[in-house]
């Protein structure tokens, strides 16, 4: 069990072991939103051309419209996922600090303990991003699934994952902050915890603006064309 901690929660500057479970939890996140869906008992039903013809139109004339002018939404959205996966975890654990460690007068909880917190929000991520994955696979065609999910999120989702690695890279950091060698008084330690997360939030900040973009831009011209060669 030590062992399994060690790799799990003490995966010293290993980017790859950290990348690994993320990707691990977030498919976790979407297995369990399929199960719990009833997706896999339900009978689907895939639609023949007179029905993609229909859904055709209905996106043509709703679902692009209201695509196009959604940058603001999808665009702050992201950014509040994001910066839940950066901060959250920060700020929970001085809040841990000032309750157990102030007020309790017991030592330091080490921020690395934090790290599962990291892969569950990553497993809601995986959970809550993927709700139709499952039917619109058994429904569509699937180059009109290709196009919807890996156009959609080729930038967005890579991005995620990347900044998950670097809050959990950022609380190795306040786990060397925190060492009584280090010398760094409790605010420096407050401070430097917080300016870890600026250049991963920034990094974010630009990829997710450049997501926004293609998402409400070109990806619902392509899903458009995407339905072209199965209804003509």
């Amino acid at each position: 069990m030590t062992k399994f901690n060690d790799i799990f929660l003490r995966s010293k500057k290993s980017k790859w072991m950290y990348a690994l479970f993320i990707i691990i939890f977030t498919i976790i996140g979407i297995l369990i939103h399929i199960l719990l869906s009833g997706a896999l008992f339900t009978k689907y039903h895939r639609l023949n051309e007179t029905e993609l013809q229909s859904q055709y139109k209905n996106f043509r004339d709703h679902e692009l419209p209201t695509l196009r002018g959604n940058f603001q939404g999808i665009f702050t959205g992201n950014i509040r996922t994001m910066a839940v996966l950066l901060f959250v975890p920060v700020i929970i654990y001085w809040l841990i600090i000032m309750n157990l460690s102030f007020l309790r007068g017991i030592s330091y909880p080490s921020p690395e303990n934090l790290k599962i917190l990291v892969y569950i929000l990553m497993m809601y991520f995986g959970y809550n991003s993927f709700p139709n994955v499952y039917p619109f696979f058994n429904t569509y065609p699937f180059g009109i699934f290709y196009t919807y999910y890996i156009y959609h999120g080729f930038i967005e989702i890579p991005t995620f994952f990347i900044c998950a690695v670097w809050s959990l890279d950022n609380l190795d950091k306040m786990t060397e902050d925190m060492h009584p060698e280090s010398g760094l008084s409790l605010f420096q330690r407050i401070k430097n915890s917080f300016i870890y997360c600026i250049p991963p939030f920034i990094f974010g900040f630009s990829f997710l603006a450049v997501s926004a973009f293609i998402e409400t831009k070109i990806v619902p011209t392509l899903i458009l064309q995407s339905y072209l060669p199965y209804i003509q």
